[in-house]
């Protein structure tokens, strides 16, 4: 039966009275135990970013809430898939189609004037 987690304040540890040092070590066993065996705390802090980047949470705040110290951290661990980075690409084309289409109703067409 999962149970689900204390709730708490906004700012309070998630993993109150858990060591920090140990925390990978806990959460993989705990993972271990539910099936998981490739699982791990870190792997869910890079997880979370990049779900929250891909959501539109900006860097700076993505940062803050992991507690990285530098930017440079934040964007190591905001991996992004490729089906959202196919999207923003897809964004750019429809920007360049829209522009084309445009120009295209600009340009005289030879033999008719205006």
């Amino acid at each position: 039966m999962l149970r689900s987690l204390p709730s708490g304040a906004a700012g309070d540890p998630v993993f109150a009275g858990v060591d920090p040092a140990f925390l990978s070590v806990y959460t993989k066993r705990v993972f271990k135990r539910i099936g998981i065996p490739d699982a791990s705390f870190h792997r869910l802090r890079h997880t979370a970013a990049s779900w929250m980047v891909q959501q539109g949470v900006d860097l700076y705040a993505v940062g803050q809430i992991l507690g990285h110290k530098t930017p440079r951290m934040t964007q190591r661990y905001a991996h992004l898939s490729p089906n959202y980075m196919a999207g923003a690409v897809g964004k750019l084309d429809g920007i360049m189609s829209g522009m084309l289409q445009a120009q295209l109703t600009r340009v005289e067409v030879p033999g008719t004037a205006s």
